[in-house]
């Protein structure tokens, strides 16, 4: 319940307010939450356990689709790679989007793992204009001596179909 009040409808075009979203947590949960208690839960904590949950979710399907046999002549396997996707173009101020035919808003999500720990190294939202490059330039000073880094799942799935 909490997860689906903190995103409460992401794809809706209009903003809701907090009256509105405790309404409906009522309506779809059965919890009686004041707008002012729905407005006290969106804090860094929301944030940090919203990170948590994509990152725990993020690692387990990764994991239990690779075959780590053959990484073990390196110290760590690295995969980052992102995702982007339109949103509603209410947002375009804080999460710009490439506009024309696209979205004015719009996020990339970069996601970096480690195959052999299971460890998430970066999870992080940005603007979709974002270039991947840029985050690349920022996470580089992870990668240490002994380390496989692969920029783009597709091309792991590649390594992994040559074997």
């Amino acid at each position: 319940m909490f997860f689906d009040s903190l995103l409460y409808d992401a794809t809706s075009e209009g903003p809701k307010s907090y009256n509105q979203m405790a309404i409906e947590v009522l309506s779809k949960h059965g919890v009686d939450i004041t707008g002012q208690g729905i407005d006290q839960r969106f804090n860094e904590g929301a944030q940090k356990y919203i990170h948590g949950l994509i990152g725990e979710q993020l690692s387990s399907q990764v994991s239990q689709s690779i075959d780590t046999g053959w990484c073990k002549h390196f110290n760590r396997v690295i995969i980052k790679d992102s995702t982007r996707f339109d949103l509603p173009k209410t947002l375009w101020e804080k999460l710009p989007g490439f506009g024309g035919c696209a979205s004015n808003a719009g996020v990339c999500i970069q996601y970096e793992f480690n195959v052999k720990s299971g460890e998430v190294n970066d999870l992080s939202i940005h603007p979709a204009k974002r270039p991947d490059n840029k985050d690349a330039i920022q996470t580089i000073g992870l990668v240490r001596a002994g380390d496989l880094t692969i920029r783009d799942w597709d091309i792991l799935q590649w390594i992994i179909l040559r074997g």
